[in-house]
């Protein structure tokens, strides 16, 4: 298990029994600074004492060990220690973005958790939960690893830290990112003006959609402006035919809208037809 907290000046101190020793701790006599603490009891059995502010005494069989900021010490269940050690730093956390809000078409969600490799660092440990002060944990990982995905979560809030380990010392963790799942099944707005021929077997195609989406006429890719308008000049033979014009989102909606229109009839609109695709060609 765990225990975590702070210790204030005006507190005094507050002591924590071992199952070999006791932990003394307090705020700095110095300073002032409030004694910011967790105590883990390992799978081995040992309990490791880390101390990311203030000041800690630790007795163990009448030895004294004194730890100050950024500091540890593990006691095995026999009382043995391996020394006051330094803790590990905090990791940069650089994906999600703070306070990212996700659009998703399909759930669950998959999303990709990623952050800066800490030089002394064994491993990390990733916390995901579904409220800021960690209460509803959904995902607690010890990974060697500088990235993880969780591929099913829902909508709603969710909030993210990690830290790095060194053996059983744990450092401090990063600010808590909240990450937004949305679920948007909406397909984009999407407006085609119908097509104008700009000359014998030429014609132009016109249109506005979502600035975040993609343009297809006919399965090729059309650029848009900022502004979402696009245009689209072709060649066509005479006759009837159909023109598809697609938008897809980012998040991988659709909308379609399909035209019908009669090429030019005019004798030498074949020759253009063919001239336009051949220099398209080259």
């Amino acid at each position: 298990g765990e225990l975590g907290g702070v210790v204030n000046e005006g507190y005094g101190a507050f002591a924590v029994q071992l199952p070999s020793g006791v932990a003394v701790l307090s705020a700095d006599e110095e300073t002032g600074e409030t004694a910011d603490f967790q105590l883990s009891v390992n799978p081995d059995k040992s309990s490791t004492i880390a101390l990311r502010a203030g000041t800690a005494v630790v007795e163990v069989d009448g030895r004294k060990y004194y730890l100050a900021r950024n500091e540890a010490l593990t006691v095995a269940e026999d009382g043995k220690t391996g020394g006051v050690r330094s803790l590990p730093g905090a990791p940069r956390a650089t994906a999600p973005d703070r306070d990212v809000v996700a659009r998703v078409r399909d759930l669950p969600a998959m999303v990709n958790f990623e952050w800066g490799r800490v030089d002394d660092a064994q491993n990390y440990r990733l916390e995901l939960a579904r409220d800021r002060n960690f209460t509803e944990i959904m995902v607690d990982k010890i990974l060697s690893e500088t990235s993880f995905v969780h591929s099913s979560l829902v909508t709603g809030d969710h909030f993210w830290r990690v830290s790095a380990r060194n053996g059983w010392v744990q450092g401090p963790a990063t600010q808590p990112r909240r990450l937004q799942i949305v679920q948007d099944r909406e397909a984009p707005f999407l407006e085609v003006l119908p097509i104008q021929q700009v000359a014998t077997g030429e014609y132009e195609l016109r249109g506005e959609t979502s600035p975040d989406a993609s343009v297809y006429v006919g399965g090729r890719p059309v650029e848009i402006s900022v502004d979402g308008t696009f245009k689209y000049v072709f060649a066509a033979a005479p006759g009837a035919q159909a023109i598809v014009v697609e938008a897809i989102d980012s998040v991988g909606n659709i909308a379609a809208n399909s035209q019908v229109f009669y090429g030019s009839t005019a004798p030498e609109s074949q020759d253009l037809y063919s001239n336009l695709l051949a220099s398209r060609s080259d």
